[in-house]
């Protein structure tokens, strides 16, 4: 089974479902749509240019599968929200990774989103709170306040 990265006839490239293992791909395109990084089953990210090469991949150390990829405003880091763990913040370019606990194990991650305009990873949780991450300086910063809904 193939899956092409523009969902209509008019792909860019096509590559096979086998090297995500079997079942929904996660993806995300870089802000100036040079790179691609996608996730399956299998919980490898996988950083691919726009000619389709697999320039470079990152397994993910824990089990949860991976619910959404987000790349901040320079398209140099993309976070990575699994179910029921940590977000990670992978770099390709300087091959780091930063784990972003959240507070309380009892209040799971449920939205990720970037900045346009700054650092700061915004981190939405089930029981409605919202913490933002600053990857400059790696801080956390919970919000005062919360929802009474899931972000």
């Amino acid at each position: 089974e193939k899956m092409n990265s523009g969902g209509n006839s008019n792909a860019i490239f096509e590559f096979d479902l086998d090297q995500f293992g079997y079942g929904e791909v996660v993806m995300s395109w870089s802000p100036d749509f040079n790179y691609l990084a996608a996730c399956g089953e299998n919980r490898v990210v996988k950083y691919i240019d726009r000619q389709g090469n697999n320039k470079m991949e990152m397994p993910l150390k824990n089990t949860g599968k991976v619910l959404d990829l987000a790349w901040d405003k320079d398209g140099d880091s993309v976070a990575i929200l699994q179910k029921n763990y940590t977000i990670v913040v992978w770099n390709p370019g300087t091959k780091s990774v930063t784990e972003i606990d959240m507070p309380s194990k009892k209040d799971l991650a449920s939205f990720i989103q970037w900045s346009h305009t700054d650092p700061v990873l915004a981190i939405g949780t089930e029981k409605g709170s919202l913490v933002f991450f600053n990857k400059q300086n790696q801080r956390k910063i919970p919000c005062v306040g919360k929802h009474s809904k899931k972000v």
